[in-house]
């Protein structure tokens, strides 16, 4: 399953992303679940049931009309790996790769 974060008309919601359109998922959460980091600490009984909810009465927006967010907006942590910079690689195979 794919889903996504996004704002439209000024309103952030999340969504399920299928094809070219993303389907608001607002009525099938929990009372109380409003951000995917809400869906994902629920756990993965509420994610198998999004994947498999009737959608077919939810809001169907293309994706082109919707400006989409990061899925979670304040992560407590952030992982990078170095060797994603072309500079650090360089610096790195210049020493030896140590």
């Amino acid at each position: 399953m794919k889903v996504a974060t996004y704002t439209f008309q000024s309103t952030a919601s999340n969504g399920r992303v299928e094809g070219d359109y993303v389907l608001d998922l607002s009525a099938a959460l929990p009372a109380g679940c409003t951000t995917m980091l809400d869906v994902l600490r629920t756990g993965p009984a509420l994610i198998e049931r999004l994947e498999t909810a009737n959608l077919s009465g939810a809001r169907k927006l293309r994706l082109d009309e919707v400006k989409l967010a990061a899925p979670i907006a304040n992560p407590s942590k952030f992982l990078a790996i170095g060797l994603n910079y072309q500079d650090h690689l360089e610096e790195v195979l210049a020493r030896g790769g140590k």
